[in-house]
């Protein structure tokens, strides 16, 4: 007949008693999960900062993309830019649809030009949070600006505020000659 205490640890005392241990104590096994829970805490942490700076740098592609979109529609309206139809467009000004693209007779260079800054910042404002743009010419260039609210995790300058979320303003501009 086997003793029950053979696959145990045999702890004497003073008294001569022996004493076995099985499993995990319930200390052992809280301390487990505060350590779980800590280290999941911090990997959700980490997927939620990681998704807001993918989020921030889709922002920034679509950017890149409407300006350089801007920039293509100044180069192609080759009369609108020399007569000056792209000197100044701000997201404050009342862009309409000039509705002449799907006629037959075709749009003026500058019916062109507002159309193109009627496009243009109304993409910007569907694609971008709080999009605007501008263009502004200075001599024979072209100043194009989109910009956009962007939420960030960073601390100031002085470390406050580490962890509290922040909504800048972000802008992308690129200087062109067409």
């Amino acid at each position: 007949m086997k003793s029950s205490y053979q696959n145990c640890k045999t702890i004497w005392t003073q008294k001569k008693t022996r004493f076995c241990y099985h499993g995990f104590t319930l200390l052992e096994v809280l301390i487990t999960l505060i350590i779980l829970s800590v280290g999941l805490l911090g990997l959700a942490s980490i997927q939620s900062l990681g998704l807001s700076h993918s989020n921030n740098s889709h922002f920034r592609n679509i950017a890149t993309i409407q300006a350089n979109a801007m920039a293509d529609s100044i180069r192609a309206n080759r009369a609108g830019y020399e007569d000056g139809h792209y000197n100044d467009i701000q997201s404050s000004n009342n862009y309409t649809n000039p509705n002449c693209i799907s006629t037959t007779t075709g749009c003026t260079a500058q019916q062109l030009a507002n159309y193109d800054a009627f496009i243009w910042l109304q993409n910007l404002s569907f694609e971008l949070p709080q999009g605007e743009g501008s263009v502004l010419r200075n001599g024979n260039e072209y100043t194009i600006t989109v910009s956009w609210s962007e939420k960030d995790h960073k601390a100031d300058a002085d470390g406050n505020n580490a962890g509290q979320l922040k909504v800048n303003t972000q802008s992308h501009s690129i200087v062109i000659k067409p």
